[in-house]
């Protein structure tokens, strides 16, 4: 037992820490981000925006100033910036205006605020970002390739090596990669990054209006993103082997290969490595035809399909060919700023039971988006096949095949394709099998957490995590899907319908601003139209798949305070209402919308021209919001115009004034008889 003096003496430092500890009245500044990101490595913005937030356990504290401070060197100072103090209470989207960057520059930053009284908080703990390349011409390697021919077969997915002797101590090192469809790098064995089904998907097109699509189409491939990593620890003195895998991804899907769509090119590889050495001497290792290329026991892999993976070939002598120097893939190179994939969860199945005929079924306990890894022993030319169902719905072509190379356990992941299911059948396998064979593997563009939710109601609190696990499952690639498994495509219809949700939810600036990209990037330049998917498009919607262009570009401003995204997009928006003016009949309805009601009950009959036009007047008035914004009087004047004859034209054609008293007289003589 302790004596009462040291008892007393522990309550005294108690009273001493709760008195004098941190004063929760004085204001913090934390969370500091650039472009939406903590610490980024690898942006092409020469002029980011800086953003942090401000704590304080004081009612009605506010910023009143700011002052940055940026660095080259991460112990401190200003020697690219200091912005003085700022009077403003700004903390968002403030733009660096310290010394022109240069391309891979590391830039340390860190802010202070003054609050409502005029007293400075302590400065925050430093941030950084770093510069990726800048200028097209620092790029310096060449799109490789190992094929330049389109074909109908399948060709096993290609792994491209490269081995370089380093003599001295490396400092810092970077690599610039981008593989289409998908790549995965390693550096020694080890796989670089946590990142999968990279990079992030964009429009790969180039075409106006092909037999069989819609003529309002005229995709312009504007992007190809690459992506940044820091590869300083993965070197080392001697020999290093660097191998990156090309998988078709969405680049060169054989699935659609009698449509010819998503069917753009071979799969390709440009990759830059630059070395630093401690002696201050710099080396550059380029993609080019020095590179060698084999064929390897991917024998198909499609983003739709699945993975064909022979273990067997494991065991024949490598054919390294030389790699081919191929086309540029159309669109220009840009650094990845959008959240990459991520294997978020792994989930262990709940049971395992055979369903006869050597089949084993697998059930996951929920719906999952992603991918199986397949844990299993049996004799050599064993052929596994793993299908994916929901809820023993369709398997939508869904599924996975390994052949055993004979031994010990084998393991199988694939690396090119995901899948929506909850149950797995496994076939062919001549050993039982148990839950131990299948881990499942929850694949996600990963976004953090941005609210919670919890109530009493158990029921409620179930319906808003399946809502998390159906919003997750549907982003892949930066793009929000209707469904994982079937189409996967980024219809703006659902995006712009479940984005206030998604704010709610999740972290969403950086992912829906790569999505807009994506929706102006293939926007028609010529007439304005906006498809009802993106990147890849395929045919027409309605207006409340082409309003999507109106109303993320609205919600981040509403919800982020980004008023650059509405400058940015504002003419694109002005260009769309010029196309939907030329979709409008003398009766001020908007004609020729394929899309009305999605999925509507049968007995309901909604006219597609009810809710386009509905849906143009709701987008008009968003655009006076955003017009007003941006200070353009004239054009908030002209919206107003066109969206009272819009309303005026819909409630002389809709409009039905018998039935609403009707209506009205039915919901008064109910509250009456309650």
């Amino acid at each position: 037992m302790k004596s009462p003096k040291i008892f007393i003496l522990l309550i005294g430092l108690s009273l001493i820490l709760f008195y004098c500890g941190p004063d929760e009245n004085v204001m913090s500044v934390s969370d500091l981000r650039c472009e939406y990101l903590h610490n980024p490595l690898g942006i092409d913005t020469p002029n980011p925006r800086l953003s942090w937030k401000m704590q304080s356990g004081l009612r009605g504290q506010k910023q009143t100033a700011y002052q940055i401070v940026a660095s080259s060197e991460k112990k401190g100072g200003a020697d690219l910036w200091d912005s003085g103090k700022i009077i403003s209470a700004q903390s968002q989207h403030v733009r660096y205006q310290g010394k022109p960057l240069n391309s891979r520059q590391r830039v340390f930053w860190k802010v202070r605020v003054w609050d409502k009284d005029g007293q400075p908080s302590a400065w925050s703990a430093p941030a950084w970002f770093e510069t990726a390349l800048l200028k097209d011409s620092d790029w310096q390697a060449r799109w490789i390739g190992a094929d330049t021919v389109i074909s109908d077969e399948a060709k096993p997915a290609p792994l491209f090596k490269k081995v370089i002797n380093l003599d001295k101590k490396v400092k810092k090192a970077r690599v610039y990669i981008s593989g289409l469809g998908y790549y995965v790098l390693k550096i020694n064995g080890k796989k670089t990054g946590d990142h999968v089904l990279s990079p992030n998907q964009t429009n790969y097109d180039r075409r106006l209006s092909k037999k069989g699509m819609d003529s309002r189409v005229d995709n312009m491939a504007t992007r190809v993103l690459y992506e940044t990593f820091d590869i300083t620890s993965d070197l080392k003195k001697g020999e290093n082997v660097i191998n990156v895998l090309l998988g078709n991804g969405w680049y060169y899907s054989i699935y659609f290969k009698s449509l010819k769509r998503l069917w753009y090119d071979t799969p390709r590889l440009i990759a830059q490595i630059e070395i630093t050495f401690t002696d201050g001497s710099k080396q550059t290792i380029v993609t080019d035809d020095s590179w060698k290329y084999m064929e390897t026991p991917i024998i198909y892999n499609d983003l739709y399909t699945g993975v064909i993976y022979d273990a067997r070939l494991e065991d024949k002598a490598p054919q390294w060919k030389n790699a081919l120097l191929v086309r540029p893939p159309t669109g220009k190179l840009y650094a990845q700023m959008g959240p990459p994939d991520r294997v978020t969860r792994t989930i262990k199945p709940i049971s395992c039971k055979e369903i006869g005929n050597g089949a084993w079924r697998f059930d996951l306990g929920e719906m999952i988006s992603g991918r199986a890894e397949l844990r299993i022993k049996g004799k050599r030319g064993d052929k596994i096949t793993m299908r994916f169902l929901e809820e023993m719905g369709p398997a939508y072509h869904q599924k996975d095949t390994y052949i055993l190379k004979g031994g010990g356990e084998e393991r199988f992941e694939p690396n090119f394709t995901w899948h929506g299911f909850r149950i797995v059948d496994v076939y062919g396998s001549s050993v039982p099998l148990t839950v131990d064979n299948i881990i499942g593997k929850v694949i996600n563009s990963d976004v953090s957490s941005a609210g919670t939710f919890e109530c009493s109601n158990d029921l409620f609190n179930k319906i808003h995590e399946n809502y998390r696990r159906t919003q997750l499952g549907n982003m892949h690639g930066g793009v929000p899907s209707d469904c994982p498994h079937r189409e996967r495509r980024g219809y703006t219809g659902d995006g712009q319908i479940a984005a206030p949700p998604a704010i709610f939810n999740f972290d969403m600036p950086a992912f829906y601003t790569k999505w807009l990209n994506d929706i102006f990037d293939t926007q028609n330049a010529k007439t304005g139209y906006i498809a009802n998917t993106n990147p890849y498009q395929d045919g027409g919607g309605g207006l409340a798949w082409e309003a999507a262009g109106v109303i993320i570009p609205w919600y981040m401003y509403l919800y982020y305070g980004d008023k650059d995204i509405l400058q940015r997009y504002y003419d694109k928006m002005k260009k769309w209402v010029g196309y939907t003016e030329s979709h409008t009949g003398k009766d001020g309805i908007v004609r020729e919308q394929q899309l009305g009601v999605w999925a509507a009950p049968e007995a309901t009959i909604t006219p597609p021209n009810l809710v386009s036009t509905a849906y143009y007047y709701y987008a008009l008035n968003l655009l006076q919001k955003i017009a007003a914004v941006l200070n353009q009087s004239a054009d908030k004047a002209y919206f107003e115009k066109v969206a009272l004859r819009t309303k005026e034209a819909f409630n002389e054609k809709y409009f039905n004034k018998t039935q609403i008293e009707r209506f009205i007289f039915l919901i008064e003589f109910f509250n009456k008889k309650s």
